[in-house]
């Protein structure tokens, strides 16, 4: 095969956490994290703990001591996470 007709095979790509926030953020705790965690659905973190949804934020166990109570709490869909994660980012960059 020559160069100029080169057959690609792309590369699957897969985002798997978004971060919101600057390097100076991390630094100060203010950046909120968007994670995946199957099942197409993330995770709202600041790496401590994830958000319910009732805006709490929980400390999230290893992933076999999980119920499914704790996982219909604490995930979403990528959508809406990005919108909550973008609400921490700018409440926790406010205090």
């Amino acid at each position: 095969m020559s160069a100029d007709n080169k057959e690609t095979n792309p590369v699957p790509l897969f985002v798997t956490e978004y971060r919101i926030g600057t390097d100076e953020d991390v630094k100060n705790h203010k950046a909120v994290y968007v994670i995946y965690r199957g099942n197409n659905k993330y995770v709202v973190s600041d790496h401590a703990s994830v958000l319910s949804i009732t805006g709490d934020w929980e400390w999230e166990p290893s992933p076999s001591n999980r119920d499914d109570e704790f996982i219909t709490r604490t995930r979403f869909d990528l959508a809406d996470a990005m919108k909550l994660a973008e609400g921490v980012y700018h409440e926790n960059c406010s205090k």
